[in-house]
């Protein structure tokens, strides 16, 4: 994606962040999860060099619901995204 006649867009897909159980601690699916998405992350930075600086990330989820359905304690996707 570095180069100037590579690639202008590309998708990753993370998936698993639909845990639905309590998330806590460094240990947890949830937190292997987001070490994942962090691990992409730096790898194309990496890669991409200076270019990365040129580069828009977007993350993306498939549905939201409000706090009160997610009694689980579990991720909740409605603010998910805006955080990441």
């Amino acid at each position: 994606m570095k180069k100037e006649s590579g690639p202008r867009v590309a998708v990753f897909d993370v998936e698993g962040f639909d845990i639905h159980a309590a998330q806590e601690g460094s240990d947890d699916e949830h937190s292997e999860k987001l070490g994942n998405a962090d691990e992409l992350l730096r790898v194309l930075r990496d890669e991409m060099e200076d270019e990365f600086d040129n580069t828009l990330v977007l993350t993306l989820t498939e549905f939201g619901r409000k706090f009160e359905q997610n009694g689980g304690y579990g991720t909740e996707h409605g603010y998910g995204t805006a955080i990441l």
